[in-house]
């Protein structure tokens, strides 16, 4: 959660204290999935502790993992899992160029 509150300082969206607290709570009700990391995967050779990142995804469903990890965006992609920076995702998903 205190990643939420850095990505929204890093981009710049205004929020008050009570607008973020909002969102956490929201993103933990509405959009979060718990899963179980068992550390079974070996994926990251420079930095073990981002296996972790990798393995909630699988465990989680997810199609992308945004980050700013360098360890994690050297993959590109686990699997079916697309990794990207927020402004690669930015622009893919959220503001995509009209061609």
């Amino acid at each position: 959660m205190d990643e939420l509150e850095e990505t929204l300082f890093v981009f710049k969206i205004p929020m008050d204290l009570f607008q973020i607290i909002w969102w956490k709570l929201w993103v933990i009700e509405k959009a979060a999935i718990l899963v179980t990391v068992r550390g079974k995967i070996n994926v990251v050779k420079d930095d073990p502790d981002d296996d972790k990142i990798i393995e909630t995804a699988i465990n989680g469903g997810a199609d992308v993992i945004v980050t700013r990890d360098n360890h994690l965006l050297r993959l590109k992609c686990y699997g079916h899992i697309q990794i990207m920076t927020p402004e690669k995702f930015s622009e893919l998903y959220l503001f995509p160029r009209e061609v």
